[in-house]
């Protein structure tokens, strides 16, 4: 067995599970500065994820294998793939592991952990009346993901396993392996089946729009952030829904058709015949999850999960052990990302004390040379060995070229790589570059910076990407003249201007709940000094009348302790009564306004965190305002609070859902509102066993490990009355007494209520953020939430750099995912905190301000409103520090007063006649 020795200056943290959590996990520590050993048990990095089509709404999974690329490369981070931790053991500062793998046994050392492993599918072959096995045309959802995939068998096109042909009636059969004990032992909702279904019915219908889709489900669970709006254009583009829960498939007769018989929402048996039916796998946890967590003595849950306390997210029972993503229980990717990147925060505040300092590189001054151009071809193994027979006279002609230095192979499969490339860069003295792979995008940030530790300036670069060529002699001529237009490209280049800025290393933390206090917490733990800024003359905001989380934990005695630990804080400064009025500057070096008690005062940070919060809203429905005991949900637990009595004697009790949610002036699921009236019903029925407790809804959607509390309170009695929105319980006051009349969907009739009370689950909405979206450069959804950027893998950053959201401020969600989230944005903001200097400029636009005539078209133009007309200059001014480099106001300036140097307009001819064949000197 060999042992490893590693630097410990940075802190080493092992990160096992290499699927989505865990890449994010593994990025963030090393962009932090750790060293990182990521573990993963299959031969290549990316989890489940990588097997998909795409993810919601419609981006590529792509997006993983550029995170596993930049994995197997970074310098920090060494993949151990086909491997496990065969022991482990130790505490937090000096954990010992043995990693099995390929070749043997190597012993690592840790000072934390980050548990990763993820989730797998379940084996539908349990349901023996579905005959996954035994009938070609049943399949489970991952494998029509692959049929999905444009490198699939059909390039995207799916077709019925047993004849090839396209299906023409396709059905989807929900909660295989999820919601169930009798058969699979899982009696929790795997979260991700719904809004996956929904998502391969609409992509077989732009596939095959013919098609028949029909999803045969039992609640409909689209309950992310803009997943309603989803399902409403699935069921708008012919996605069938169906309420039925089918007990078994049967073949028609002579044929390799299907038949399925079901009871539908009139009581009436139905029988319809598919061509193709899919099963809707569950989720389950790693099977290498419960060995791990006994040799770490980590406690599991009763469904197998790490155990994790609602006020500690992606922490377990063992100090210095994390966990995030499907190792906690079902998690879509969204959070899974959120929990990778808290997970991270939490490991690297861990050790705090050993982060590196962040120094910039000196660039080179080439100013005065001629074009020196070096050329690296990085060949992927999906490129070998056909592409061999061409390297060697590629490279010839290559050589041949005016300005090349050097033509060199060079594999890019590891971080090793990475430094023989900035040697050769080095050595050679080029000054100019161009790198040619399957992936080069991907590959660029760690190209950029084997260049900067050459002390190359990294604008001087530019790429050949070769995934869409062939391997055959044909494609030659083609080669030839990407490689010429490439190193001419790179002959032009002229070495972009950065200026160093350095970085305040504080933070500005707007909006005191819950989620803003934990990010403020999260940076003192890192040593960060924050500014909190709270509109009201209190901490705690919408948790003031937060009674308890899912499981029935105290939030009060929580929030208390924690307005407790902010104010005790030296490192945290706390400004009630105070708002942001304004802002200037760009990452790394903002300055913002913030009005208290009528004086201005000017706060300096390198980030700032966004976490304004949200409320509920007052209806005009249900004859709210007209009866004291018709409570907002809000203000009904906020008298529990007061009074935990205070409903004890009541007889009947009447909860209605999506109260102002999920109707056309809000289509969007407030996502905490099933949850909080099923957990009040179990307390209240536990408080008083012979009140009539009726929850009235359109879904339950009690997600994840919530299924539950589901089940505790229909054993409880509690009565789920479901109502559709053409049939909205009607309520009145009649003689001083309340009365509900809502239509029993199973009686088929209408049924009268006398309740003492009702509860109505109102929408969630944000507060107003029109004025701090503008001041910082970020956008806000239809919705008035704020709008992360990108989807699915940055999900707490914004589209302008140093600028983070988290809490109700991005989406409704529960207590325990926004403190989640307010970890994430600590451990994303200190990637840019722990750098002693900023790098600003490079590949901006540049205005001549003898050129602009202050027609204002770059202002209206640019997407990130970044142009502004200078005053005392008069002229159009872009911040080179705000400046996202997307050149649209260069295309658009009427008076050519905008450049851009990479992509002059000179540049665009000579280009183009290279691209043509055409030799350009």
């Amino acid at each position: 067995m060999s042992e490893t020795k590693e630097k410990k200056n940075k802190g080493n943290v092992l990160v096992v599970g290499g699927g989505v959590a865990g890449l994010n996990a593994a990025l963030d520590l090393a962009a932090q500065g750790c060293h990182v050993d990521l573990v993963e048990k299959e031969s290549d990095l990316g989890g489940t994820v990588a097997k998909l089509h795409r993810l919601y709404p419609l981006c590529s999974c792509c997006k993983v294998a550029n995170r596993a690329t930049l994995c197997k490369m970074h310098p920090n981070i060494r993949a151990w793939t086909q491997s496990s931790v065969a022991r482990i053991s130790g505490q937090a500062g000096a954990f010992h592991a043995v990693i099995a793998g390929p070749a043997g046994e190597t012993s690592v050392q840790a000072d934390a952990v980050v548990l990763a492993l993820g989730v797998e599918p379940f084996n539908p072959q349990a349901y023996d009346t579905y005959a996954y096995a035994a009938y070609e045309n049943v399949i489970s959802s991952i494998e029509l993901e692959w049929l999905q995939k444009p490198v699939g068998p059909f390039q995207g096109v799916p077709k019925r396993p047993s004849d090839g042909q396209p299906p023409k009636k396709v059905a989807w059969l929900q909660c295989v392996g999820s919601r169930e004990i009798n058969k699979c032992d899982a009696p929790y909702c795997s979260s991700v089946c719904c809004m996956y279904a929904l998502k391969e019915a609409v992509q077989l219908k732009d596939a095959l729009p013919e098609a028949e889709t029909a999803i045969f489900f039992m609640d409909m669970r689209t309950h992310g952030k803009d997943y309603e709006r989803y399902f409403e254009d699935a069921k708008h583009k012919g996605v069938r829904l169906v309420r039925s829960r089918i007990h078994s498939i049967e073949k028609a007769a002579g044929t390799e058709d299907l038949v399925l018989e079901y009871v539908d929402e009139n009581g009436a048996k139905q029988s319809e015949t598919f061509d193709l039916v899919v099963l809707s796998v569950g989720l389950r946890p790693s099977a290498e999850l419960e060995e791990l967590a006994k040799m770490l003595g980590v406690n599991l849950s009763e469904d197998h999960y790490v155990a994790v306390d609602t006020f500690k997210p992606c922490e377990t029972n063992v100090a210095g052990v994390f966990v995030c993503g499907g190792a906690t229980g079902p998690r879509d990717v969204h959070q899974s990302v959120v929990e990778a990147a808290a997970a991270a925060g939490k490991a690297a505040a861990l050790m705090k004390g050993v982060s590196a300092n962040g120094a910039v590189a000196e660039f080179r001054d080439v100013s005065g040379e001629a074009p020196s151009v070096g050329v690296v071809l990085s060949l992927c193994p999906s490129k070998l060995p056909a592409f061999e027979a061409l390297v060697d006279p590629l490279a010839a002609f290559v050589k041949t070229l005016p300005g090349v230095t050097f033509v060199e192979r060079l594999d890019l499969q590891d971080g090793a790589a990475l430094g023989r490339l900035s040697e050769r860069i080095k050595a050679s003295g080029v000054n100019r570059f161009v790198y040619a792979s399957c992936t080069p995008i991907m590959h660029q940030e760690l190209v950029e910076g084997a260049m900067k530790e050459a002390g190359l300036n990294p604008s001087l670069y530019d790429f050949v990407d070769l995934r869409a060529l062939g391997s055959t002699p044909v494609e030659m001529d083609r080669l030839q003249n990407l490689f010429r237009t490439a190193v001419l490209k790179a002959r032009m280049l002229e070495p972009l201007h950065y200026a160093k800025v350095p970085v305040k290393k504080s933070a500005l933390v707007v909006g005191g709940g819950l989620a803003g206090m934990q990010a403020a917490l999260a940076f003192a733990d890192m040593d960060v000094p924050v500014t909190l800024v709270e509109k009201k003359d209190r901490l705690g905001g919408h948790a003031h009348k937060v009674r308890s989380a899912w499981k029935g934990e105290s939030v009060q005695d929580f929030l208390k302790a924690m307005i407790d630990k902010v104010l005790q804080n030296p490192k945290i400064t706390v400004l009630t009564s105070a708002e942001v009025v304004g802002a200037r500057g760009f990452a790394g070096n903002y300055i913002s306004t913030v009005l208290q008690g009528g004086q201005k005062k000017e706060v300096e940070h390198g980030v700032v965190v966004l976490a304004t919060g949200a409320h509920s809203i007052k209806p005009d429905e249900y004859a709210y305002g007209m009866h004291p005991e018709i409570y907002r949900w809000s203000d009904f637990t906020k008298k529990l609070i007061d009074d935990p009595a205070a409903f004890k004697s009541a007889q009947c009790g009447v909860f209605i859902q999506c109260v102002g949610s999920r109707e056309p002036q809000r289509p969007y699921c407030s996502r905490l509102c099933c949850t909080f009236a099923v957990r009040s019903a179990i307390d209240l029925k536990t408080l008083n066993p012979d009140m009539d407790v009726y929850v009235l809804y359109r879904e339950v959607r009690t997600f994840g490990e919530r299924e539950r509390i589901y089940k505790e309170a229909r054993e409880k009695g509690v009565f789920f009355i479901r109502y559709d929105l053409d049939s909205k319980p009607q309520v009145s006051v009649e003689n001083g007494r309340l009365k509900v009349l809502v239509t029993d969907p199973i009686l088929g009739r209408p049924i009268a209520l006398a309740p003492d009370f009702i509860s109505l689950q109102t929408a969630i909405v944000p507060a107003e953020a029109a004025d701090l979206a503008a001041y910082y450069k970020v956008s806000l959804n239809e919705d008035g939430f704020f709008a992360e950027s990108p989807a699915k893998m940055r999900p707490v950053d914004g589209e302008t750099e140093g600028v983070f959201f988290a809490g109700l401020a991005l989406a409704p969600k529960a207590v325990e995912e926004s403190l989640a989230e307010a970890w994430a944005v600590a451990g994303r903001a200190m990637r840019l905190l722990r750098q002693d200097v900023m790098l600003v400029g490079g590949a901006v636009a540049e205005v001549d301000a003898d050129k602009c005539a202050v027609c204002l078209t770059c202002v209206r133009t640019c997407p990130f409103q970044i142009p502004f007309i200078d005053s005392p200059q008069g002229h159009a001014f872009i911040d080179p520090g705000l400046c996202q480099g997307c050149g649209m106001c260069v295309s658009e300036c009427p008076g050519k007063a905008i450049s851009y140097r990479r992509l002059s307009d000179d540049h665009i001819a000579v280009v183009a006649r290279s691209l043509l064949g055409s030799a350009v000197n």
